[in-house]
């Protein structure tokens, strides 16, 4: 196992999927104002967005009912996932984030009233960690590819039953402090536009 640090990434931002998490469905037209306002801030936002991934794989000890065991018999606690990982040989346990400057700007337009700005920076930087995770996958798709088996999607704590305090787990065991991402008591990561996750490497359908 070796971790693998990876920095000035491109990732791929879609102002639509911005909108979208600023409350637009499918169809809706777009505001004068917020459409005028995400084709002038863009930019800013894509400059100040900073991605970066740690990622480390791990052969799979055992999967029993209620975890996973993996290698360094490190347990994740989490039926669900259990038993979407039964059958995987492998997981990528990855941490990602986009540093702290877009959240700053975020906070700082609040605090000076700018509160329309504000959210489509918060929903931005939402959407930039997302497409991050993303790059995290295409990764994770190529490696398990080599090893003649495919992946499964992303897995993270506070989503289906895994605890939130597995993210002190994984950012030990990928080193998430080399890309500036910590963890509190709480299991809240810090700069707030981070994310850590859980792949599998299971074998392709026949």
């Amino acid at each position: 196992m070796s971790v693998s640090i990876i920095e000035n990434i491109a990732i791929e931002v879609v102002k639509r999927r911005v909108l979208t998490r600023c409350g637009y469905g499918k169809n809706a037209e777009i505001l004068p104002a917020d459409a005028q306002l995400i084709e002038s801030e863009f930019p800013k936002m894509m400059a100040l967005a900073e991605p970066k991934i740690a990622i480390a794989d791990f052969d799979v000890l055992a999967v029993k009912p209620d975890r996973i065991v993996i290698e360094g018999d490190v347990e994740i606690p989490s039926p669900r996932l259990a038993k979407y990982l039964a059958g995987a040989r492998r997981v990528s346990l990855y941490a990602v984030t986009i540093g702290p400057a877009v959240e700053q700007m975020s906070t700082a337009l609040s605090e000076s009233g700018k509160v329309r700005a504000a959210f489509m920076w918060d929903c931005f930087g939402s959407e930039a960690t997302e497409a991050t995770a993303r790059r995290v996958s295409l990764i994770v798709h190529q490696r398990a590819k080599l090893a003649g088996l495919t992946n499964t999607v992303r897995f993270s704590p506070g989503y289906i039953d895994i605890p939130l305090r597995v993210n002190e787990v994984i950012l030990k065991l990928v080193e998430g402090d080399r890309i500036g991402v910590s963890v509190n008591e709480a299991g809240l990561l810090t700069p707030r536009k981070s994310t850590t996750g859980i792949i599998g490497w299971i074998p392709p359908r026949t």
